[in-house]
């Protein structure tokens, strides 16, 4: 009896050594393997704890540490051995083929109306269909040279076939579309990217 609570006080003296903040799993762990079970009546049978380790570490906590903090402590080391798991070549597979069978999305541009070039603006259309997700990032290109002025791109809407849609719109001066400018418009979906151009001189009058 005196034996068991020698052993339980050193125990206790040991985990107390430390701000239960500083106490580790791995120092817990060790603690109960090397005083608890040897000493406290808990015994091993073939080399293995007679209870289980996270319910004689409760038993055995320091009395200032709560139970939120020794269960951080316990599923620490199990998220982060999660986290820093090094994928698989199944895994990579998978995520290939999955990548791999994400449509591209489908692109359309239309020129700007001549009722609006006799305002000397000019608004080119972007339709984007066929996109994978419900979110896109869209860029319109003068020359080769992105631009952000003058650009509205509306919500995206979902289709019959549950992929989704959205429109953009780009109003430049009907200068820089009637000097034959290239305007691309260029859309990235679910990791997958599509872009068209368009310039005066390939559009029929």
């Amino acid at each position: 009896m005196n034996g068991n609570s020698a052993g339980g006080q050193g125990v206790s003296e040991q985990l107390n050594m430390e701000p239960p903040s500083l106490v580790t799993a791995a120092s817990l762990y060790n603690v109960l393997e090397s005083s608890v079970l040897a000493t406290s009546g808990l015994g091993l049978t073939g080399g293995t704890p007679a209870i289980p380790p996270s319910l004689a570490l409760f038993l055995l906590r320091p009395k200032s540490m709560s139970l939120q903090s020794l269960l951080y402590l316990l599923i620490t080391p199990l998220i982060s051995s999660l986290s820093t798991r090094v994928p698989s070549h199944t895994d990579i597979m998978i995520a290939n083929l999955r990548d791999a069978a994400l449509p591209v999305p489908v692109l359309t541009v239309l020129p700007p109306s001549s009722e609006e070039l006799k305002s000397n603006k000019a608004t080119l259309v972007c339709l984007a269909s066929d996109m994978s997700v419900g979110f896109a990032d869209v860029r319109w290109l003068v020359n080769g040279n992105s631009v952000t002025s003058g650009v509205i791109t509306g919500s995206v809407q979902q289709q019959d076939n549950k992929k989704f849609t959205l429109s953009s719109y780009l109003t430049i001066d009907s200068s820089e579309w009637d000097n034959s400018k290239v305007i691309t418009c260029e859309v990235s979906a679910g990791g997958k990217a599509a872009s068209v151009k368009i310039n005066k001189s390939e559009c029929s009058e």
